[in-house]
């Protein structure tokens, strides 16, 4: 069965597993896929299924822990799949006082499965008009978000020690991940925003045409379609991980001028 059968066993099981548990049937109100499933650009071994709960909460946002605990027994079932989950668990009050709009947006884009779409999507709009999230405020969280996320990615990079080739996989994954992530900062700099990683790097292209390196756009889309089955050694990994610190520090620059 390939990812996508999979994935689809799995979000039917957790209608169904929450329907039948009285905890989470009364506290659950929206789950929706999110991520890369989503996009259609998930890779097999080294994409997370990203499963979004909107949860009910008192006027703190605090919640019952057995919520918590039946939310960990259902991830933990559903492993038998064989696919990497992540429960993204929220409540309305971190929409509210937690969660940034431009990560808002991205929720706003998920495949509701469980719970009315309406009032999915009703929320986070209202939510997000009620940040009152203007041009300064945007461009005043992106320059905090882009040097945060190259602090994380350089973190990771030197402190990587699986050097095995899944383990290289796995790292340079997360870089170019990380990376795209960096390049839709700078798209969302401009109010530019787009839910797939390749029509996020097009559009880079297009948008920041002193960008200097162009190949390298197109070998990052290939690198991560193919990095499941190529051959790869540390060597190679350091290399690309190097160029993609040019790219990183090119949209860092971006943003302030």
């Amino acid at each position: 069965m390939n990812i996508y059968g999979a994935q689809e066993l799995i979000l039917k099981e957790i209608v169904s597993e929450t329907k039948n548990n009285l905890i989470l049937k009364n506290n659950v109100i929206n789950i929706a896929l999110v991520g890369s499933f989503q996009t259609k650009e998930a890779i097999k071994n080294y994409s997370d299924l990203d499963i979004l709960f909107i949860l009910k909460s008192d006027r703190f946002g605090e919640i019952n822990p057995g919520i918590i605990s039946n939310l960990k027994k259902l991830a933990e079932k559903l492993n038998k799949h064989g696919l990497e989950i992540s429960f993204l668990s929220h409540t309305i009050f971190e929409f509210r006082h937690y969660v940034d709009a431009n990560y808002l947006i991205h929720y706003s884009w998920g495949k509701v499965f469980y719970g009315s779409k309406k009032y999915f999507s009703k929320l986070l709009n209202k939510i997000i008009k009620a940040k009152n999230f203007n041009d300064k405020n945007r461009k005043q969280l992106i320059r905090h978000n882009i040097p945060h996320a190259r602090f994380n990615l350089l973190r990771k990079y030197i402190s990587w020690n699986d050097f095995s080739e899944t383990g290289l996989r796995r790292l340079l994954k997360l870089c170019i991940d990380g990376t795209i992530e960096i390049c839709e900062w700078v798209l969302v700099y401009k109010r530019i925003f787009l839910k797939n990683k390749r029509g996020i790097l097009r559009k880079f292209l297009s948008e920041y045409k002193d960008w200097w390196d162009i190949k390298l756009l197109d070998e990052i889309i290939e690198t991560r379609k193919k990095i499941a089955n190529m051959k790869i050694d540390r060597r190679k990994t350091d290399l690309l991980v190097q160029k993609l610190v040019k790219l990183i520090n090119y949209c860092n620059k971006k943003v302030y001028e």
